[in-house]
């Protein structure tokens, strides 16, 4: 069974807030049907949506299954709205703003344009897209080194469920900050028209 927090979009945004004041790891999960199919036919994954801080209700299915539940006020919550909304809050807030993820360096350079372009106060501190293969163990420490040097408060993870899930259970212990795993996102946010899954 996989745990989904009953929740609003602000609400939603409260929480990561706190998360993100702990200066400490966290992670959240925005659990969609997909998420879900996922963690039913791997209890390994199951685990680590289930441990994760915060789990969101992306999917529309998964706030109407709330509501059935008997969860009045359960709605929807989407990743690209809580994503907006954490960006909005940015310069109000003094929050740092990383991104770890997307296909290129160039969608990620396009992200960051047209957030600065909708939010003129954004602090985005750090921005990285990773190689397809998997990190080698000296690559990783300096990941960690550097997002924990950029003094980000919220990492948004880009690399594709269940992946993404997985990496942000792995780095917990090691960042201090809340993570967000938001998938297909960064195409969107760079105007993107197709509906590409981001994966690695």
């Amino acid at each position: 069974m996989m745990d989904v927090n009953v929740l609003t979009l602000k609400l939603a945004v409260k929480q990561v807030l706190n998360l993100a004041g702990l200066d400490k790891g966290a992670y959240v999960c925005v659990s969609n049907v997909h998420m879900c199919m996922e963690t039913f036919d791997s209890s390994d994954f199951r685990k680590v949506v289930n441990k994760a801080d915060l789990v969101i209700p992306d999917g529309k299915p998964l706030s109407i299954a709330q509501k059935l539940l008997g969860h009045k006020k359960a709605a929807q919550v989407r990743g690209q709205d809580i994503m907006n909304a954490l960006c909005e809050l940015s310069g109000k807030k003094n929050l740092n703003i990383g991104f770890y993820g997307g296909r290129s360096d160039s969608i990620l350079e396009l992200v960051q344009s047209n957030l600065t372009k909708q939010y003129s106060d954004i602090q985005i501190t750090y921005s990285y897209s990773p190689p397809f293969r998997p990190l080698r163990a000296v690559e990783d420490l300096n990941v960690i080194e550097q997002i924990n040097a950029s003094k980000v408060d919220v990492l948004f993870v880009g690399i594709g469920c269940p992946k993404q899930e997985i990496w942000m259970a792995e780095h917990k212990e090691q960042l201090k900050c809340v993570m967000l795993g938001v998938g297909a996102a960064f195409d969107f946010l760079r105007g993107s028209s197709g509906r590409t899954r981001v994966t690695h």
